[in-house]
């Protein structure tokens, strides 16, 4: 990840990640799309190791490598 990405998750079990690089363009598709096995209730990237995200899923975390 980088200053320009973000990642988002919710109810309908989908995590995304969004590059916001060129805000001056509207984008409806985001660069990568994890579908979880139940709800998304947070998700975390990793602050040591950027190409790791930590996903809350119900009373599981998975770690998904980006």
């Amino acid at each position: 990840h980088s200053s320009c990405h973000i990642i988002t998750g919710a109810e309908d079990r989908s995590a995304l990640i969004w590059d916001l690089s060129n805000m001056q363009k509207t984008t409806d598709t985001p660069i990568l799309h994890y579908e979880a096995d139940g709800e998304i209730d947070a998700l975390q990237w990793s602050s040591l190791q950027n190409e790791w995200i930590a996903a809350a899923i119900g009373n599981k975390v998975q770690l998904l490598r980006v």
